[in-house]
């Protein structure tokens, strides 16, 4: 029955003269288990049971058989019971050791409970009613404390996914858009191993619940992806590889071998100057760092320029395509070679540091007050934007005083004290690509919205204790680190060999300190070059918004990729009246 022309009813339903009544989940809502069935059962009507009267019977049931896996008899010390001529009557029970529902009626539920699931697309809680011979199915709802899980993916094989949000702290929905770049970003990065794949149809990115997970089974199944991906998980995001180790056993991730020899070689070939560059930055770190910000700074004014050459939707797209699916090629390579160098040496510091009293403490303890790291950066420059505000009365006054959201639209406008006005506009100069949630294209960014950076410098300017503020917190972390180095220098010498040791200590712990900051680096260049293309983009959708196709410029975000193809296909063809297309084909049409 069709909802669209229904009006507003009442629903008029014959009570079922029940036997027996109650819930089945046509999926586990504690576990999550798409295979198994969990029915709740009370004698009687189940108002005993949705009211919470009684303790019912429960069953965990195999979806596909209908066969109990696990059963629970409650006491079932009571039951509300149909009257003729309407109404009910509570009566008391010695039902304890009595199953409600007759296991042949559990396995005809199951079957329903499966048509039902099927018709609706969706995990149900059913409501239904057992008569002593017949099932009455009589409500079905979503069970919505249920994560979805990615459009056709099956309860079986086992597969895991990791929360790429996550890894990236975007625990919220990402838009449409958002989603389709990321997913050219991972389909991109297999050009480095000579492996050119679809943004639609790679295997590595799903969907659920506008959320994006990573699907690691294929590694975890492999017998060196395994240990290469569970130790790199250690760095990326240490709860989730914790999560992995309880599932590191399950027969279903058996290892079904090593990689294959073409396999192999296209890592060899990506690896080679890898390896090659991280020789070159053992021998000079610091050259090295520098060279690679460089590198970053002057790909991103290349990006500028050619975002800046494009003046249509249809250019645009096409470009930030070529973008997102090159920037892993282009940056990794770039960055393993000097990070690889961090972490060897840190392992190497932590190797050295087992011999030494209380030398692990001191190993970790030189990774405080890192430099060059552009996350304390910021922090550090947003701070000193708050000290050039403090030192002016009247713009330290109004930040003071004023509302976020009004100071915030008092900056976008020009419209702050001057002191305040230039020292934020300095900080959005540099930092205003960033945003909550940033990793995300279709996200505001801070140079549209900066109420978090008002309301950031309005809590730093309540600190009055010197010792508290941000520059002395990383000075000291940073004296404590030069601290512990010189102390395991001098432990190392007091050993055998020590000279040796307290050598190898310096030289490991100099390159921690100079490349081990660039963590941060190739997340802050990708937002960066992505408020380039979202800010041509949002230009874009201000020329629709005029047109009258869009009602807001940042609409666009919520188009998928193709969409927005078309979108600029059909646009371009407007353009052009030789080739227009009809009325149900032109801009109006995709929208």
């Amino acid at each position: 029955m069709g909802h669209e022309d229904l009006a507003l009813a009442v629903v008029v339903q014959e009570m079922v003269a029940a036997e027996a009544a109650g819930v089945l989940f046509t999926a586990d809502p504690l576990s999550g288990k798409r295979t198994e069935m969990v029915l709740e059962a009370t004698l009687g009507l189940g108002e005993a049971l949705v009211s919470g009267q009684v303790e019912p019977d429960r069953f965990r049931i195999e979806a596909a058989t209908g066969r109990v896996l696990e059963r629970a008899l409650g006491a079932k010390v009571l039951s509300i019971r149909p009257q003729q001529g309407g109404g009910t009557v509570t009566r008391a029970e010695d039902a304890a050791g009595r199953q409600a529902l007759p296991d042949e009626a559990i396995v005809e539920l199951a079957r329903l409970g499966q048509i039902v699931h099927s018709f609706f697309d969706a995990p149900q809680d059913v409501e239904w009613a057992w008569d002593g011979e017949r099932i009455w199915l009589l409500q079905s709802r979503p069970i919505t404390s249920l994560f979805p899980v990615p459009a056709g993916m099956e309860p079986e094989p086992l597969q895991v996914l990791m929360s790429f949000g996550a890894v990236q702290g975007l625990l919220g929905p990402m838009t449409p858009l958002g989603q389709d770049a990321i997913r050219t970003v991972f389909a991109g990065s297999g050009r480095l191993f000579g492996v050119y794949l679809d943004p639609e149809t790679q295997p590595v990115i799903h969907a659920a619940a506008e959320r994006l997970f990573v699907n690691i089974t294929a590694l975890l199944c492999n017998r060196v992806g395994r240990r290469l991906g569970y130790a790199s998980l250690g760095f990326v995001e240490p709860s989730i590889q914790q999560t992995l180790t309880t599932l590191l056993d399950d027969p279903r991730l058996a290892s079904t071998g090593g990689p294959r020899v073409r396999t192999l070689w296209r890592v060899v070939r990506f690896l080679a100057p890898v390896v090659w560059g991280a020789v070159r930055t053992l021998w000079r770190p610091e050259g090295a760092r520098i060279r690679f910000q460089q590198e970053l700074e002057a790909r991103l004014v290349e990006v500028e320029a050619q975002m800046a050459n494009e003046t249509t939707l249809q250019g645009r797209v096409a470009l930030m395509e070529e973008l997102v699916a090159g920037a892993f090629p282009w940056l990794l390579p770039r960055f393993l070679s000097r990070f690889s160098v961090a972490m060897g040496t840190l392992n190497l510091l932590m190797h050295t540091a087992r011999d030494l009293p209380g030398g692990e403490a001191q190993a970790l303890t030189l990774t405080r007050g890192l430099p060059h790291n552009v996350t304390t950066e910021m922090d550090l420059a947003l701070w000193a934007a708050s000290q050039a505000i403090r030192s002016d009365p009247a713009a330290l006054n109004h930040m003071r005083q004023g509302e976020p959201g009004v100071l915030a639209a008092d900056l976008l406008d020009g419209r702050l004290p001057g002191v305040a006005q230039e020292a934020l506009e300095g900080f959005l100069g540099r930092y205003g690509a960033r945003g909550v949630g940033e990793i995300d294209i279709g996200r505001p960014r801070w140079r549209e919205n900066p109420e978090p950076v008002v309301q950031a410098v309005q809590s730093y300017l309540q600190i009055e204790d010197p010792e508290q503020a941000p520059d002395a917190v990383f000075a000291r972390g940073a004296e404590a680190a030069q601290q512990a180095l010189e102390q395991m220098v001098a432990e190392a010498k007091a050993t055998r060999g020590g000279w040796f040791k307290a050598w190898r200590v310096r030289w490991a712990a100099g390159r921690v300190r100079a490349l081990a900051g660039l963590r941060e680096s190739p997340k802050f260049w990708v937002v960066r070059a992505m408020w380039l293309v979202r800010a041509a983009l949002l230009d874009s959708g201000a020329d629709l918004v005029e047109a009258g196709v869009l009602d807001q410029a940042d609409d666009l975000f919520f188009f998928t990729l193709r969409e927005l193809r078309r979108l600029a296909d059909a646009q371009e063809a407007q353009a052009h009246p030789g080739a227009a297309p009809t009325a149900e084909q032109g801009w109006r049409g995709v929208v």
